[in-house]
């Protein structure tokens, strides 16, 4: 008798196990056949050998004994057939599974019971997993030591196998071990399944044409004031049946400027999504509707978490142009109009911290580039100006100074007070390859 029958009719005598918690256990010996396929082999076997030990022995008693472990804790249906031709009135039922506790007997089932739970999602991949009572897991371990099985593989992994494989014939999907739009995981002993939607992305620019507006939610004095998150997101999530939304953008603008020229790249991220397949022109269309001479969105895509890494490193690292309608004190001569733009083009600017933001962020130096600067006079003490920068660069302290944590500044060269009374982003320009 081989050693792996030998070994199965041992945990067959302690241990109630269906063909799959059997199979599994030498699993690793011919994997082109199911844990299920080899453990029926295995159970077969083990009746032929039954069998034949009667016909030499005609131990009639040791034979019904054996005959009783391979149903009672076999479910071999073959041996019941032939135990009820020798004992005619029997009562004998096969026990549940030690390990399983018959969840491979309902594979089908459970993989219906699955799709039913993800019909009210839109999804064009999946993931499905289990969860296995570690007391279950520590008992295959102990029966693997006890027995010397090094060929098995764990529950888990034969669990999530068998059910990816029928969800994937059912749903036509396929399995997505990395980014799977939807997760399933079903408990073994309970049945419950727990669905994980993951984030539905959809990418895009945003012009801001009115003042007023922040970029992400946020409150004044406790009541909740406009943002391009909240405006957005209240379209969105009508369109995708989502909980909430997470706006992530290439830097931001002040609340009280204008994001102009062909607008700001930004990320979307919509958490628990129920539809995913969305037209994203009518999308598109209809918050530029709804908020018309407010603000704009274009050219929206769907999109992936790389790119909010992306859109992160974008906001670091890119050229801005501003436009400024700065107010002085006095008015100021051409001859002073071209010094400014002479001493504040192709310099760097030190800044620390402005103390409007002080609050907020720590108090540290920066060093910007200003890469050219032009003013034009629109008012006796009313000054356009332009500025090519770095990103980061604060730009009304770099008009006011504030109080010379900003060196050099508009202030400073003109000696006088400077403000800057209206700020409008009009281009953003992205290093290559970000």
């Amino acid at each position: 008798m081989s050693h792996i029958i030998e070994t199965s009719i041992e945990l067959l005598k302690r241990f109630p196990l269906c063909n799959s918690c059997l199979g599994r256990q030498f699993s690793r010996l011919y994997p082109l056949l199911s844990n299920s396929e080899l453990g029926r082999i295995i159970k077969i076997l083990i009746l032929l050998e039954v069998i034949h030990e009667f016909k030499v022995s005609k131990k009639r008693g040791s034979f019904l004994s054996d005959m009783r472990m391979l149903i009672k804790n076999g479910g071999l249906q073959e041996a019941l057939l032939l135990y009820k031709h020798y004992v005619k009135k029997s009562s004998i039922r096969p026990e549940k599974c030690i390990l399983c506790k018959g969840f491979f007997g309902e594979l089908d089932k459970e993989a219906s019971r699955i799709v039913e739970a993800l019909k009210e999602y839109d999804f064009n991949s999946f993931l499905v997993g289990c969860h296995v009572n570690p007391r279950i897991e520590q008992l295959e371990d102990e029966i693997k030591s006890k027995y010397g099985l090094r060929w098995g593989e764990n529950i888990r992994f034969e669990v999530d196998r068998e059910l990816a494989s029928r969800l994937s014939q059912i749903l036509n999907l396929p399995l997505d071990r990395k980014r799977p739009d939807i997760v399933a995981v079903i408990d073994l002993e309970s049945r419950e399944i727990e669905i994980t939607v993951n984030s539905l992305f959809i990418k895009g620019r945003y012009r801001k044409l009115e003042r007023g507006i922040a970029q992400t939610r946020t409150t004044w004095r406790g009541e909740p004031i406009d943002s391009i998150e909240s405006m957005i997101a209240s379209i969105v999530l009508n369109f995708t049946g989502g909980s909430d939304t997470r706006f992530h953008g290439a830097g931001r603008e002040d609340i009280d400027a204008r994001m102009l020229g062909p607008g700001r790249p930004f990320v979307l991220e919509i958490l628990s999504p129920r539809r995913r397949n969305i037209d994203l022109k009518k999308l598109e269309r209809e918050i530029n509707r709804r908020y018309a001479r407010r603000i704009e969105v274009l050219n929206l895509q769907f999109a992936s978490k790389k790119d909010v890494q992306r859109i992160k490193l974008m906001g670091e690292r890119a050229k801005k142009t501003y436009r400024a309608l700065i107010e002085l004190e006095k008015e100021i001569s051409d001859e002073e109009i071209q010094m400014l733009q002479e001493k504040l083009s192709d310099v760097k600017i030190l800044q620390r911290t402005p103390l409007r933001v002080l609050h907020r962020r720590g108090d540290k130096l920066r060093q910007k580039h200003l890469y050219s600067s032009s003013f034009r006079r629109i008012g006796d003490t009313l000054l356009e100006a332009v500025f090519v920068c770095d990103a980061g660069l604060y730009v009304k302290e770099l008009v006011s100074g504030d109080n010379e944590r900003t060196i050099p500044s508009v202030s400073s060269i003109l000696g006088q007070n400077a403000i800057c009374k209206e700020l409008d982003v009009i281009n953003i320009e992205y290093i290559r390859g970000v």
